[in-house]
């Protein structure tokens, strides 16, 4: 006898749908975001902006999309993934995990060299932080900074 449950089609196709997309929205915005800190960085922008939260989502994106493949074979085609395929799997959710933390903390620094090295300064009331979330903003000069609160005042009126 088969003990086996058979889930309906359409929820096996939500779950491949759900996957995904969190893969893909992952990897977008840290596509993103790190195109806009090499742009803002290349041109020496007056306010540079650094998304440290971004930089997590990549080996989220990596993680979510590795199960999104063994949940698209066992969903789809009702098969347990075979050994050597999951054996692959598992290492890159793996090695998501390790780019996950060690990443942000890479650019974090290497960031901050730059930013040392060319006299830039946190705009700390622009800056932003939630948990392991945070979004620095830098600027040229002090003068920067304050014209850049008073716009955000003004906008938030």
């Amino acid at each position: 006898m088969n003990d086996q449950v058979v889930q309906p089609f359409y929820s096996r196709i939500l779950s491949v749908v759900f996957f995904l997309s969190m893969s893909i929205g992952s990897l977008i915005w840290f596509g993103s975001s790190i195109q806009n800190l090499i742009s803002d960085l290349i041109n020496m922008n007056n306010v540079i902006t650094f998304d440290k939260g971004a930089m997590y989502v990549l080996g989220a994106g990596v993680g979510a999309l590795s199960l999104s493949v063994a949940v698209v074979y066992t969903a789809i085609y009702q098969r347990r993934v075979s050994f050597s395929v999951e054996k692959v799997l598992m290492k890159i959710a793996l090695v998501a995990v390790v780019v996950m933390f060690v990443l942000p903390q890479i650019a974090h620094l290497s960031v901050n060299r730059i930013i040392d090295d060319n006299s830039y300064q946190e705009c700390e009331p622009l800056s932003y932080r939630w948990m392991l979330y945070k979004k620095y903003v830098f600027t040229q000069d002090e003068e920067t900074c304050i014209n850049l609160v008073a716009e955000k005042a003004l906008n938030n009126r």
